[in-house]
């Protein structure tokens, strides 16, 4: 199976006689031949941090630090020195909006929303929205990262989306599995 992607599959066998047929189909499920690996973490430093923030997403980028606050009329994107916990720049989102993950690419940071099914594409340095894209496909938005050339994101299932950075399209997924489950 390598090579092969893993998950939820349908398999359907059509029997023909003359001109007629009969189709049959079953779900299967294609887990992975690894036992994912536990890893492990030490602390080696702390840093402040505002306990009133509920964070979403967070990266770091050239030594700063970019945060995405969720909550209906309280999200927000803002830059914090991460070393003192100052926020440098705070931009509110719409109450309407409960924001989620953020990832940046090409000196953009995009920001999803939980279930408006749409994401914000801001300046990296003007802090000021550019553009904005739907997501069909996904459920809900909530997690986002990249690898320099597709971006990622989560929606709470199993599946991971794949975005294409230049049309903003979910192309394809990766749908998450353990030897197991």
């Amino acid at each position: 199976m390598l090579g092969k992607k893993l998950g939820d599959k349908k398999i359907s066998v059509k029997i023909f006689k003359k001109n007629n047929f009969r189709e049959k189909s079953i779900n299967i499920r294609v887990l992975s031949s690894s036992t994912p690996k536990l890893l492990t973490y030490r602390v080696i430093n702390e840093y402040p941090h505002d306990l009133n923030s509920y964070t979403q997403g967070l990266e770091f980028y050239n030594n700063r630090l970019f945060e995405s606050i969720g909550l209906r009329g309280k999200s927000a994107l803002k830059e914090i020195e991460f070393k003192s916990g100052e926020v440098i720049r705070n931009l509110p989102i719409d109450d309407t909006y409960f924001a989620e993950g953020i990832t940046l690419f090409d000196k953009k940071i995009y920001q999803l929303t939980w279930q408006s099914k749409i994401g914000f594409i801001y300046d990296l340095e003007s802090f000021e929205l550019i553009d904005s894209f739907q997501y069909g496909k996904s459920i809900e938005g909530w997690g986002l990262c990249n690898d320099g050339n597709l971006i990622y994101k989560s929606d709470g299932t199993s599946k991971i989306w794949i975005i294409d950075p230049a049309s903003l399209e979910e192309i394809d997924f990766i749908q998450v599995t353990t030897n197991k489950s």
